[in-house]
């Protein structure tokens, strides 16, 4: 079982109180109790799951070993044998409740003394993630992905950043870039031409920080991202960064099959590749509900015109093998021209796809979850495409899907979609303010999941 990082809204205070024997035992007994500060007594949670899980790297929270132990329900104590020293953490979840992971602390099982870790529940399961752009939203989704409530300025593991444009004329970049933020575990910052914004820059020198040494691959060209961007992070960075441009000279075509070759050449030919619209920007939604799978799986995103498939699509899917290909969207967005052309090279081609772009992320969902690609522990519900550029890699990264809604009322699919998974949901992220998506849409989408 992989333990992920999941944030946290407080509304109640709890503490998860540890106390291990003074004297080694042969079961490795763990005491385990939940009280409330006011009164400070016990306080059980029926259905709750208490797992205390080893860490083997401190590469992001995806990289656990094992679960050590686990329980249903909390209870007085558990049972957990002695794994000798190591990272470890404990994790605490119900469905309906925000799931809480603590940070993980050197110990050894047993003895020890005891630790007394505090836990926030909160029975709305719906987080919103938002600032006041789409910079400030894509660290505040990155800081959700990389860092620990107990601290929110410690990136775990993080040694490279993807920097891509954000203007709405480069939108295409950040999306075929998600695959990229998964093959190097790499949170997803968005920079203007003109500069770096200050959140960007804030998150980027608090990374520096706890390294030696940094990557920074800029996606797109000197136009989308200037050489002074670069610069700019490099004036403030404690040892001289690696700059790592991933370059186009021609389109955005030409920018996801390098993003491709790129990936290949890191992790070689790809069983899939996952295709989509590129020339539409109204059409870009089946690219960002592709953008976990590509993200989770390491499939690189590649784009073509609604009736034509691009020069440098062709030749990036013959250099890395000619993989089985998805393709998102209707044929409105991709005509059966294309698909076609594509079936005549790779007869395995497919396409997921609704009646509009509601529907369409949700056949991507489901039929990524039944090839085992994505999970649906943990959703994300957007509106705006800005407000999710960087969420479609943070939601591969914990290996869920991204769904998408009116923001003036929650559409009605996606709303069908959350009730027949609400007992397997232990999360769902709302990406964007209250003027992206309404409060009421927000309290809909969680009373779907109830």
């Amino acid at each position: 079982m992989r333990a992920r990082a999941i944030g946290t809204t407080l509304t109640s205070m709890l503490v998860v109180l540890l106390i291990f024997p003074a004297v080694a035992s042969a079961a490795g007994s763990v005491q385990v109790g939940v009280f409330q500060n006011n009164p400070p007594t016990y306080t059980a949670i029926p259905g709750a799951t208490v797992g205390l899980y080893e860490h083997t790297t401190m590469v992001g929270w995806d990289q656990v070993d094992e679960e050590v132990s686990g329980i249903t329900g909390y209870t007085p104590s558990m049972s957990a044998p002695d794994n000798g020293d190591g990272d470890y953490a404990i994790r605490v979840w119900k469905p309906g409740f925000i799931t809480w992971d603590s940070y993980p602390t050197t110990y050894r099982i047993p003895p020890y003394t005891g630790v007394n870790p505090k836990m926030n529940v909160d029975p709305l399961r719906t987080e919103r993630i938002w600032g006041n752009d789409r910079y400030t939203t894509a660290v505040k989704i990155a800081r959700e992905r990389f860092t620990s409530p107990a601290n929110p300025t410690l990136w775990l593991g993080v040694d490279t950043v993807v920097i891509a444009s954000g203007e709405d004329r480069a939108a295409a970049d950040p999306l075929a870039a998600a695959g990229l933020c998964g093959v190097y575990d790499a949170p997803l910052f968005l920079v203007r031409p003109s500069g770096v914004p200050g959140e960007v820059m804030k998150a980027v020198e608090e990374i520096f920080k706890t390294r030696s040494s940094t990557r920074v691959i800029l996606v797109g060209g000197p136009l989308s991202v200037p050489d002074a961007i670069f610069n700019q992070l490099n004036s403030m960075a404690p040892d001289p960064l690696m700059k790592d441009r991933i370059i186009s000279t021609g389109d955005r075509y030409d920018l996801a099959a390098a993003i491709a070759l790129r990936m290949r050449n890191k992790l070689g030919d790809p069983w899939f590749a996952l295709v989509a619209n590129g020339s539409d920007p109204a059409k870009f939604f089946d690219a960002l509900a592709l953008s976990p799978v590509s993200a989770e799986m390491r499939y690189p995103i590649l784009l073509v015109r609604a009736t034509s498939v691009p020069a440098a699509t062709k030749n990036a899917l013959a250099a890395i093998g000619n993989p089985a290909v998805v393709i998102g969207g209707g044929p409105l967005t991709v005509s059966d021209g294309v698909m076609a052309q594509l079936a005549s090279v790779q007869p395995s081609t497919e396409r997921w796809w609704g009646s509009d772009r509601y529907k369409t992320a949700i056949a991507i969902a489901d039929k990524a979850q039944t090839k085992g690609w994505l999970d649906d522990e943990c959703v994300a519900v957007a509106a705006k495409l800005p407000d999710a550029l960087a969420g479609g890699s943070m939601m591969g990264q914990t290996g869920g899907a991204l769904l998408l809604t009116r923001g003036d009322a929650l559409t009605g699919a996606t709303g069908d979609w959350l009730a027949a998974h609400k007992g397997a949901v232990k999360k769902c992220y709302v990406f964007g303010g209250p003027l992206s998506i309404t409060d009421a849409v927000k309290n809909n989408i969680n009373s779907k999941l109830q």
